[in-house]
């Protein structure tokens, strides 16, 4: 709950000056990678970060709503789980800049972008997640309205293969750490 809104804030200000459409950060990748994997490993590791942050809020939650603790803490979950595969797909793409150049690299991003998968269609469901962990947060009175609402604002925060960094990015992961890190220090120094 206290690292990860960290490491997703450093993910997006190291790419924020790089535009967000497949090309550019393939391009930025090719003539700044150090930053570039810099900040997508920051994402990833921000994203794993995250599972045991959701893990004790749907704890948290579950105390006094056990459905909504279930159901919120499972979806986010599986949302994560499709972030991490997107991951692995920009992961996937910036070895490709480094084994063919970044024109091939962009082509053959571009010709297998929507290629089918089983988690296109589920795509959305991080968005949910982060609805349902707001929603159970401020019901249960684990979170008061301001910051269910900053963790509901996670919802609009942009996914996928090779997204850029964002004005409204650095935004979102601020109001994440503004929902989280107070509730992650408070479950830290409580005694059980």
């Amino acid at each position: 709950m206290v690292i990860a809104p960290a490491l997703l804030l450093a993910a997006e200000l190291l790419r924020i000056r790089f535009p967000y459409p497949v090309p550019q950060q393939l391009a930025a990748y090719r003539s700044h990678p150090a930053v570039m994997t810099a900040s997508y490993s920051l994402s990833t590791v921000g994203l794993i970060a995250l599972l045991p942050a959701f893990v004790t809020l749907a704890v948290l939650i579950g105390r006094t709503g056990p459905g909504w603790g279930v159901a919120a803490g499972a979806v986010a979950t599986i949302g994560l789980l499709v972030n991490a595969f997107y991951e692995g797909w920009s992961h996937l793409a910036f070895t490709l800049v480094d084994a063919l150049g970044p024109e091939a690299a962009t082509r053959v991003v571009a010709d297998t972008y929507a290629s089918f998968s089983v988690m296109y269609p589920i795509t959305f469901i991080d968005n949910l997640g982060w609805i349902l962990l707001a929603v159970g947060a401020y019901l249960s009175r684990t979170l008061g309205w301001f910051r269910a609402l900053c963790l509901a604002s996670m919802a609009a925060h942009v996914s996928g293969v090779l997204k850029g960094g964002t004005v409204a990015g650095i935004i979102e992961v601020v109001a994440l750490g503004i929902a989280l890190v107070p509730l992650g220090v408070r479950v830290v120094r409580s005694p059980s």
